[in-house]
């Protein structure tokens, strides 16, 4: 938390090395889950599952999210981000097979 408001360049060959910029600013909580004592515990059990979902209430960001580890090679498998279809989801932004 001492680096929450931090902005500015970590020299290359340090930690972080590059420009830092605070994107966006908020609080998140696991989906489905009110009781933040038991979000810590939760979030580490879906992390294990390869499957955390969370709902965001920042300032650029909102609602709920799915991230999701794809298959394949332990040290080539990436994290999918997905918007979960709700009412801060922009519909502009759906795919429509009818479309």
């Amino acid at each position: 938390m001492d680096y929450i408001d931090f902005e500015g360049i970590i020299p290359q060959g340090e930690y972080g090395g590059g420009t830092v910029i605070v994107w966006d600013n908020g609080i998140y909580h696991a989906e489905g889950n009110e009781d933040v004592i038991k979000d810590n515990s939760l979030m580490k059990k879906q992390l294990k599952d390869g499957a955390i979902k969370i709902v965001l209430k920042g300032e650029k960001l909102n609602g709920s999210w799915h991230m999701v580890l794809m298959k394949g090679d332990e040290e080539t498998r990436q994290w999918l981000l997905m918007k979960s279809k709700d009412e801060f989801a922009d519909p502009k932004n759906s795919f429509d097979e009818n479309q």
